[in-house]
C-alpha cells in the first residue's frame, strides 16, 4: 500500500477521486469493518456527499478486515486493538494535521471523542481549518460498562490539549483519576472533562433530541444542529451470509436484534423476555441476534440455562449489506438498549417495512407508538408487546407500513445535503478557536 509522505503511518487504501468542489475529512475512531451507528453514519455520509460532488476522504484506526466506502479516499492511522474489535489509534495532531494538509481537506469532522477524534479536532485548532463535531454516543452512559473510559477521557485530552490549557487539562485530568479511584463521582468527572473537549468545536451535530440531551455543552456561543443520520442508500448485490442466515431461519416468526452483544446493549434482557413471555405465547418464534461481542458466550450459555436454546440464533457478524437483505425476512425488531442516541438499525428496519418495539421511553419519536412501532413502559411491557405483535399480523403489517412510509425519501443525499448546509457555517466561523 502506498503510504503518504507526511505521515509514514498512515496507509491510503482506495485512489483519490478527482474534481471536488469541498474537501471533507470524515475522521472516526469506529469504522469497517464494525458494525455500528458510527460507522453506517459515516459510510451513509460519505456516499451521500460523494453523490454531491464533493470530494470526501475518512481518517479510520488501521484494523484487520477494514475496507474503504466507494467513491471516498480512506487512510488507517497506527493503532492498537483495545476492546472486542474495537481499536485506539496513537496518531498525533501532528500527523493528522499534516495528512489533512495533503488531503488539502477545507474542514474536518469528527464523529467520535476517542483518541483520533481529538487528535484531529486539536490539529484543526492548530491549523485553524474549520471543525464539526457528531454526538453519536452517550459517552458518560458507556462509561459504566466500560471503566476504562473514565480514564481514557481525561488522559486523551491531556495529551492533545495545548500548552496555555494544560493547567485546566491537568486539573481536569487528576479530578477524573481521583474520581475513578474513589469508585464515585466519575459522571460529574467526565462531564466537565468532556465539556472541555467539545469547546473545540463551533459547531456540533446531534442525531437524535435524546442525543443533544446527553451533550455536555458549556459554550453559549456552540452551535447544536438536531440532524439525523441516514441509512446507507446505495445498492448491495446480494450476500452470502443473508442469503445462510435465510437458510436457517427457515418460515419461524422472527424477532430479530441487531448490535453488538455487550453490557450497554442491554441484550440480557431481550433474552429473559424473550423466553419468559414471547416463547410461551408464540412457542415457534425464533430471536435472532445479529451481532458479535464480549458477551456472546454468556449470552449463549443463558440461553442454554433458560432452556430456550433451540429458539435463539446467533449469527456472529455479518456485512451492512447481509443486515440490509435479511431485516425484510423479519417479524419484528425488538431494541433493548437504553444507551442509543439515534438506533440507525430502526431506519434500516422500517424502511425494509419492520416494525420496532423497543425499550427506551426517550427513542419516542424515532419509533411512534403504535403507529410505526411500540415504546414499551418497562421491561414486563417490552417482552409483551413482542409477544402481542408477532401474534397479529394484520398489526403488525399496518405498523410496517407506516414505518416505510416515514423513511421515504430520507436517502444518503438529503442527510448530506443538511450537513452541507452546517459544513458551510462552519466555514465562516472556522478558525475562531485556532490556537497557532
Amino acid at each position: 500500500m502506498p503510504h503518504l509522505t507526511a505521515t509514514a503511518a498512515i496507509e491510503a487504501l482506495t485512489a483519490p477521486p478527482a474534481g471536488r468542489p469541498l474537501r471533507i475529512l470524515l475522521v472516526t475512531d469506529n469504522y469497517t469493518p464494525n458494525r455500528d451507528g458510527v460507522t453506517t453514519s459515516v459510510v451513509s455520509l460519505a456516499q451521500g456527499l460523494t453523490a454531491l460532488g464533493q470530494e470526501v476522504a475518512v481518517l479510520a484506526p488501521r484494523a484487520r478486515g477494514t475496507y474503504g466506502t466507494p467513491g471516498t479516499r480512506t487512510f488507517l492511522a497506527p493503532a492498537i486493538r483495545a476492546v472486542g474489535d474495537y481499536h485506539l489509534s496513537w496518531a498525533t495532531p501532528r500527523s493528522v494535521r499534516a495528512l489533512a494538509e495533503e488531503f488539502g481537506a477545507d474542514l474536518v469532522h469528527v464523529h467520535t471523542l476517542g483518541p483520533l477524534g481529538l487528535a484531529a479536532a486539536a490539529g484543526s485548532r492548530r491549523s485553524g481549518t474549520a471543525c464539526v463535531l457528531t454526538w453519536h454516543t452517550d459517552l458518560l452512559a458507556y462509561c459504566r460498562d466500560y471503566p476504562a473510559i473514565n480514564l481514557a477521557i481525561p488522559l486523551s485530552h491531556i495529551l492533545w490539549s495545548f500548552p496555555g490549557e494544560l493547567p485546566r487539562a491537568w486539573r481536569s485530568t487528576r479530578r477524573s483519576v481521583a474520581a475513578a479511584l474513589r469508585r464515585r463521582g466519575q459522571t460529574e468527572a467526565n462531564r466537565a472533562t468532556l465539556a472541555e473537549a467539545l469547546a473545540y468545536f463551533d459547531h456540533v451535530i446531534a442525531p437524535s433530541h435524546k442525543a443533544a440531551g446527553t451533550l455536555p455543552c458549556e459554550r453559549a456561543d456552540q452551535r447544536v444542529h438536531f440532524v439525523p443520520s441516514a441509512e446507507i442508500s446505495a445498492p448491495a448485490p446480494p450476500e452470502p451470509a443473508a442469503a445462510e442466515v435465510l437458510a436457517r431461519v427457515g418460515r419461524r416468526p422472527v424477532v430479530v436484534f441487531v448490535g453488538r452483544l455487550s453490557g450497554e446493549k442491554n441484550f440480557e434482557t431481550l433474552l429473559r423476555s424473550t423466553a419468559r413471555d414471547v416463547l410461551r405465547r408464540c412457542p415457534d418464534a425464533l430471536l435472532l441476534a445479529i451481532g458479535d461481542g464480549p458477551l456472546r458466550q454468556r449470552f449463549e450459555a443463558l440461553a442454554a440455562d433458560l432452556g430456550v436454546a433451540d429458539s435463539v440464533m446467533f449469527t456472529g457478524a455479518v456485512p451492512n449489506a447481509a443486515v440490509r437483505q435479511i431485516l425484510p425476512r423479519c417479524t419484528l425488531l425488538a431494541q433493548p438498549s437504553l444507551t442509543e442516541t439515534q438506533g440507525l438499525v430502526l431506519a434500516e428496519a422500517a424502511s425494509a417495512g419492520v416494525p420496532a418495539v423497543v425499550l427506551d421511553r426517550a427513542l419516542d419519536g424515532l419509533v411512534e407508538h403504535g403507529v410505526t412501532g411500540y415504546v414499551a413502559d418497562g421491561v414486563a411491557d417490552f417482552g409483551s408487546l413482542i409477544a402481542a405483535l408477532v401474534l397479529a399480523p394484520e398489526l403488525r403489517d399496518r405498523l410496517g407500513a407506516r414505518a416505510r412510509e416515514a423513511t421515504v425519501g430520507y436517502t444518503s443525499e438529503r442527510f448530506a445535503a443538511r450537513v452541507l448546509e452546517i459544513y458551510r457555517q462552519a466555514e465562516v466561523s472556522g478558525g475562531s478557536l485556532s490556537v497557532r
